[in-house]
């Protein structure tokens, strides 16, 4: 499979959220439910908090994205704009610097 992470905040959030899933990137649209859709539990949602708080940080560097919030995430768009807000709302499309982001954490 080649890679296909585009390393800007949508792109970034599209491959936590296909890591936890096990979804393809290429599948995962912004309409797409995370709980129906994805067939991601809360605890599975929760656990992306740690990856979407590092791409956060890589434009406010004392950004924090919690557990909760992104528990009670519905969509793949709703993902998408809790990090633009963590990030200062910088556009989906903004470059994210570093390639050390594509870590996602689960407890």
């Amino acid at each position: 499979m080649p890679f296909q992470t585009r390393f800007t905040i949508r792109g970034l959030v599209i491959h936590n959220i296909s890591t936890i899933s096990g979804f393809p990137e290429g599948d995962i649209e912004d309409g797409d439910r995370l709980r129906y859709d994805l067939l991601m539990t809360a605890a599975q949602r929760g656990a992306l908090a740690p990856g979407f708080q590092k791409i956060a940080r890589s434009f406010v560097p004392g950004a924090i994205v919690r557990r909760s919030k992104c528990a009670e995430l519905n969509t793949v768009g709703d993902a998408v704009k809790l990090v633009r807000e963590a990030a200062g709302k910088p556009p989906t499309d903004a470059l994210v610097a570093s390639r050390d982001y594509l870590t996602v954490s689960f407890r």
